[in-house]
Protein backbone atom coordinates (compact mmCIF):
# COMPACT_ATOMS: atom_id res chain seq x y z
CA UNK A 1 0.00 0.00 0.00
CA UNK A 2 1.33 3.35 -0.70
CA UNK A 3 1.43 4.55 2.52
CA UNK A 4 3.96 5.33 5.31
CA UNK A 5 4.96 3.20 7.82
CA UNK A 6 2.91 3.71 11.28
CA UNK A 7 0.24 5.77 9.98
CA UNK A 8 -3.08 5.60 11.28
CA UNK A 9 -3.94 4.61 15.44
CA UNK A 10 -6.24 2.18 14.63
CA UNK A 11 -6.29 -0.07 11.64
CA UNK A 12 -9.50 -1.86 10.37
CA UNK A 13 -10.04 -4.84 8.48
CA UNK A 14 -13.09 -5.71 7.66
CA UNK A 15 -14.35 -8.93 5.66
CA UNK A 16 -11.26 -8.26 3.40
CA UNK A 17 -8.44 -10.79 3.61
CA UNK A 18 -10.93 -13.90 2.54
CA UNK A 19 -11.07 -12.11 -0.84
CA UNK A 20 -7.21 -12.69 -1.63
CA UNK A 21 -5.61 -16.28 -2.13
CA UNK A 22 -5.01 -17.56 1.09
CA UNK A 23 -1.00 -17.47 0.15
CA UNK A 24 -1.48 -13.64 0.42
CA UNK A 25 -2.76 -13.81 4.07
CA UNK A 26 0.64 -13.41 5.62
CA UNK A 27 1.37 -10.64 3.45
CA UNK A 28 -1.58 -8.87 4.01
CA UNK A 29 -1.31 -9.18 7.79
CA UNK A 30 2.15 -7.72 7.88
CA UNK A 31 0.76 -4.22 5.79
CA UNK A 32 -2.03 -3.70 8.25
CA UNK A 33 0.74 -4.35 11.18
CA UNK A 34 2.99 -1.96 9.23
CA UNK A 35 0.49 0.77 8.95
CA UNK A 36 -0.66 0.40 12.21
CA UNK A 37 1.02 2.57 15.34
CA UNK A 38 -0.70 0.27 17.78
CA UNK A 39 -3.57 -1.23 17.17
CA UNK A 40 -5.18 -3.37 14.35
CA UNK A 41 -9.23 -4.80 14.43
CA UNK A 42 -9.24 -7.67 12.37
CA UNK A 43 -12.64 -9.33 11.07
CA UNK A 44 -12.70 -12.55 9.10
CA UNK A 45 -16.07 -14.91 8.09
CA UNK A 46 -16.40 -17.82 10.49
CA UNK A 47 -18.29 -20.12 8.73
CA UNK A 48 -20.17 -23.48 9.95
CA UNK A 49 -23.60 -23.97 12.11
CA UNK A 50 -24.09 -22.42 14.64
CA UNK A 51 -26.07 -23.77 17.96
CA UNK A 52 -27.80 -20.16 19.77
CA UNK A 53 -30.07 -19.67 22.78
CA UNK A 54 -30.87 -16.56 24.73
CA UNK A 55 -32.62 -16.29 27.82
CA UNK A 56 -34.02 -13.10 29.12
CA UNK A 57 -35.86 -12.50 31.76
CA UNK A 58 -36.97 -9.59 34.14
CA UNK A 59 -34.47 -8.51 36.77
CA UNK A 60 -32.29 -11.63 35.73
CA UNK A 61 -28.67 -11.07 33.66
CA UNK A 62 -29.30 -11.83 30.15
CA UNK A 63 -28.06 -15.86 29.42
CA UNK A 64 -26.82 -16.66 26.23
CA UNK A 65 -25.50 -19.88 24.79
CA UNK A 66 -23.66 -20.13 21.73
CA UNK A 67 -21.92 -22.65 19.72
CA UNK A 68 -19.99 -22.90 16.36
CA UNK A 69 -19.89 -26.32 14.85
CA UNK A 70 -17.49 -26.97 11.97
CA UNK A 71 -20.00 -28.67 8.91
CA UNK A 72 -18.57 -31.62 7.13
CA UNK A 73 -19.80 -31.17 3.82
CA UNK A 74 -18.03 -28.36 1.37
CA UNK A 75 -20.85 -26.06 -0.72
CA UNK A 76 -19.24 -23.78 -3.32
CA UNK A 77 -17.28 -21.24 -1.70
CA UNK A 78 -19.49 -17.48 -2.64
CA UNK A 79 -19.03 -14.21 -2.42
CA UNK A 80 -15.57 -14.34 -3.99
CA UNK A 81 -14.19 -16.12 -1.00
CA UNK A 82 -10.71 -17.96 -1.43
CA UNK A 83 -11.02 -19.72 2.04
CA UNK A 84 -12.74 -19.02 5.31
CA UNK A 85 -12.07 -19.80 9.10
CA UNK A 86 -13.68 -23.20 9.68
CA UNK A 87 -13.66 -24.48 6.01
CA UNK A 88 -11.40 -27.65 5.87
CA UNK A 89 -7.37 -26.36 5.94
CA UNK A 90 -8.82 -22.97 7.72
CA UNK A 91 -9.41 -23.61 11.26
CA UNK A 92 -9.13 -21.17 14.09
CA UNK A 93 -6.41 -22.47 15.91
CA UNK A 94 -4.24 -21.61 12.43
CA UNK A 95 -5.53 -18.74 11.68
CA UNK A 96 -4.36 -17.63 15.27
CA UNK A 97 -0.99 -19.19 15.09
CA UNK A 98 -0.32 -17.55 11.62
CA UNK A 99 -1.63 -13.91 13.60
CA UNK A 100 0.39 -14.32 16.28
CA UNK A 101 3.41 -15.37 13.73
CA UNK A 102 2.82 -11.99 12.11
CA UNK A 103 4.11 -9.86 14.57
CA UNK A 104 0.37 -9.24 16.05
CA UNK A 105 -0.37 -10.06 19.75
CA UNK A 106 -4.42 -10.96 19.86
CA UNK A 107 -5.62 -9.14 22.72
CA UNK A 108 -9.15 -10.47 22.68
CA UNK A 109 -10.73 -12.30 19.90
CA UNK A 110 -15.43 -13.14 19.74
CA UNK A 111 -17.91 -13.71 17.58
CA UNK A 112 -20.61 -11.48 17.98
CA UNK A 113 -24.14 -12.77 18.62
CA UNK A 114 -25.90 -10.61 16.19
CA UNK A 115 -23.45 -11.48 13.67
CA UNK A 116 -22.27 -15.15 14.02
CA UNK A 117 -20.64 -15.06 10.90
CA UNK A 118 -17.80 -12.87 11.68
CA UNK A 119 -15.00 -13.57 13.80
CA UNK A 120 -13.41 -10.25 15.41
CA UNK A 121 -9.62 -10.18 16.34
CA UNK A 122 -9.10 -6.75 18.78
CA UNK A 123 -4.95 -7.31 17.96
CA UNK A 124 -1.86 -5.04 19.03
CA UNK A 125 1.48 -4.67 17.52
CA UNK A 126 4.16 -6.32 19.01
CA UNK A 127 7.14 -3.88 19.13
Amino acid sequence: MPLSDDSFDVVLCAEVLEHLPFEDFKKGLSEIKRVSKRYCILSLPYWGLIFYVGLKLPLLKKLEIFIKFPFFKEPEYSKGHYWEIGRRGYFLKKIKRIIERSGLKILKDYINFESPYHHIFVLEKVK
